[in-house]
């Protein structure tokens, strides 16, 4: 037998028996790993490759012109755990660069973002999307920017052989949106290039703009807290009027996000501009102590003292007119009191007249009726012996007294007795306290013989 053929059958022969005990090997391997669970890890790799699927469910324009063949394609991932699917188009099994891209993560690959959207490039053999993240958090809600894309150990975005979660990191943030539908309030960081933030925040009836040294840190609620005491430059419109505030402002409240002007430069939609500082008098902005500069050009000193300035404001609340219209309402409010004034007045020097007229008259009158000395003493509400009833009448009512009567002899006594209760409830029924209080400073008792004072005691 030639050698060389017997070292080629021998070496078949060892060749056969090599692959055999591989096969046996490999068989008991696989026995085996079903007992440490190999197999179903295996299984699951199987599954989540049957689960990858290319389809065209989503509509994304074309940016530029695409390469001939490429199609629009969504590459969907799935385990036991979540996934994710990715849109847009693919040529030559990659993603075609500076095109739309649209990624939709679900639970629990990335369990803050749900949705990243932008355009697709790749810089140094690594994938990039320049666009905008949507996230599931309380209060964070976008991040506009450049992000970092890999689902793979190379970096890149495969649109093949899928099998590793989606990696997200950000490259270069932008802006940043967070929104609390509780306190109906969002609020948006633009950050610049310098460093700085460039803070909104738009709030029910209000947006609030300033500039933040450094990025904006949850949780928002106290930050905005301690940081509104500090900032000088805050500026507040407040919609729909679109009246604009620059200065320091303050927060109203905890529950719902509300600023108000503190000290600064007002400008009402109107024209006028108020400098100054402010009260936020149960929510009204109503100007304090500054100057007010009117549309139509002139100017008025404020002063928090002045209470028909303030009220005026605070009652222009719901009627939304200027205050140019408040100060000339309240000069026709001044001009109105002021002839309200003067008729009142000259109601009183009528009255007065008429009274000093009829008072004439009647001095007149009892001077003729009694004589001047007699006449002179009742003009005085004066009282004095010998009087007859009829002359005390004129200076003392019978109403105001209680009577008695009895006779000595020929004479008839008479006396009367002043009764201050009964007098003071009269006159009240009557007016005539004048009368009531002349008799109470002079006597108490009268006492009439025949008709005559005889006794005042």
């Amino acid at each position: 037998m030639n050698k060389n053929l017997f070292k080629t059958k021998w070496k078949s022969k060892s060749f056969a028996v090599i692959i055999i005990f591989v096969l046996l090997f490999l068989s008991n391997i696989t026995a085996s790993s079903q007992i440490f669970g190999i197999s179903q890890i295996v299984k699951n790799i199987k599954e989540s490759r049957k689960s990858q699927k290319e389809t065209t469910d989503v509509e994304i324009e074309p940016l530029a012109p695409l390469p001939k063949g490429a199609q629009l394609k969504t590459i969907r991932y799935r385990d036991g755990f979540g996934g994710y699917e990715i849109s847009g188009y693919v040529y030559k099994n990659k993603f075609v660069e500076e095109q739309s891209l649209i990624i939709k993560v679900s639970t629990h690959h990335i369990s803050q973002i749900s949705t990243i959207k932008g355009i697709y490039f790749c810089e140094e053999g690594i994938s990039y999307i320049d666009g905008y993240a949507t996230y599931n958090l309380p209060d964070l809600v976008r991040l506009d920017g450049i992000f970092k894309i890999t689902n793979n150990e190379k970096n890149t975005l495969s649109t093949n052989d899928i099998y590793s979660k989606l990696k997200v990191e950000t490259s270069s943030i932008i802006s940043r949106h967070w929104e609390d539908k509780y306190k109906k309030t969002t609020i948006y960081e633009d950050i610049q290039t310098d460093g700085t933030s460039a803070i909104s925040i738009i709030c029910p009836n209000q947006i609030v703009e300033f500039v933040l040294l450094k990025q904006l840190d949850p949780p928002i609620d106290r930050f905005m807290q301690d940081y509104f005491g500090k900032q000088n430059e805050v500026k507040l419109t407040f919609t729909p009027k679109n009246d604009i505030f620059v200065g320091t402002v303050g927060i109203d409240g905890y529950s719902k996000m509300r600023f108000f002007p503190k000290e600064g430069e007002y400008k009402y939609s109107t024209g006028e501009i108020f400098t100054g500082t402010f009260n936020n008098y149960n929510g009204i902005r109503i100007p304090e102590k500054g100057k007010m500069i009117y549309a139509d050009g002139s100017s008025e000193d404020f002063n928090y003292n002045n209470k028909d300035i303030f009220e005026a404001f605070a009652d222009a609340k719901n009627t939304n007119i200027s205050p140019t219209e408040i100060r000339d309402n309240l000069k026709i409010e001044k001009q109105k009191q002021e002839i309200e004034k003067r008729e009142k007045e000259a109601d009183r020097q009528k009255e007065w007249e008429k009274e000093r007229k009829q008072k004439a008259l009647r001095n007149q009158s009892l001077i003729a009726k009694y004589g001047e000395e007699v006449g002179n003493l009742l003009i005085q509400k004066k009282l004095a012996l010998g009087m007859t009833k009829e002359m005390v009448k004129e200076v003392v009512s019978e109403e105001f007294c209680e009577k008695s009567i009895f006779q000595i002899g020929n004479n008839v006594i008479e006396t009367w007795y002043f009764n201050l209760s009964s007098a003071a409830s009269l006159a009240r029924e009557l007016g005539a306290y004048s009368q009531a209080a002349n008799l109470a400073s002079q006597s108490q008792t009268l006492v009439f013989t025949n008709n005559k004072l005889t006794a005042i005691y």
